[in-house]
């Protein structure tokens, strides 16, 4: 029967080069961020800063289009919670209908008893 420290000190001597390793490997690899923001200090080609200056116009306008939306999502959510409030209501009254219904049948019982 093995005992559990031995067990245990197994773990770690597979757990901790395994968790070296791996952090070494993401250490020496670049985030793609940093590789792109290295990229956009290059000088690009002539022909393609002639379209850099459309696709600019272009983000631009998707960022004030997503902006917009974002600013108007509001307006999706307070239609439902008035529809929900609605049929709350609704069904509030509907239940005070019928046991108005109720007691006023058991006052005439009453009168004519």
């Amino acid at each position: 029967m093995t005992s559990i420290r031995f067990h245990s000190r197994r773990h770690v001597g597979i757990v901790l080069p395994a968790s070296v390793l791996a952090l070494a490997t993401a250490c020496a690899t670049a985030p793609d961020s940093l590789d792109q923001s290295l990229a956009l200090h290059e000088t690009p080609p002539a022909a393609e800063c002639s379209r850099l200056g459309d696709e600019i116009a272009r983000t631009e306008q998707a960022r004030s289009v997503a902006l917009a939306q974002s600013d108007n999502a509001w307006k999706a959510i307070v239609p439902v919670v008035v529809l929900a409030i609605k049929a709350s209501g609704v069904a509030a009254v509907h239940e005070a209908d019928l046991k108005l219904a109720a007691l006023k049948v058991q006052a005439r019982h009453c009168e004519f008893s």
